[in-house]
């Protein structure tokens, strides 16, 4: 998944919210990627998107699969 930057804002988050598995698959292949590239420490500049986007994919887990643990 490549990264780019819009003028305006770095992403909408409403547009990353997933709606389908393929999308929610997407997406925790986008936050994988920015744990690789350092968005996993504090302090990063990555690391407000990763907190973000983790947030958003916990939230479809809550509802998808609510007696699953992923840690």
């Amino acid at each position: 998944m490549e990264l780019t930057q819009e003028k305006t804002t770095l992403f909408d988050m409403k547009r990353l919210t997933p709606r389908t598995e393929k999308e929610y698959d997407e997406l925790v292949g986008l936050l994988n990627t920015l744990l690789d590239a350092g968005g996993r420490f504090e302090g990063n500049s990555l690391s407000e998107l990763v907190n973000a986007i983790g947030d958003i994919v916990k939230e479809y887990e809550d509802i998808h699969y609510p007696d699953e643990d992923f840690v």
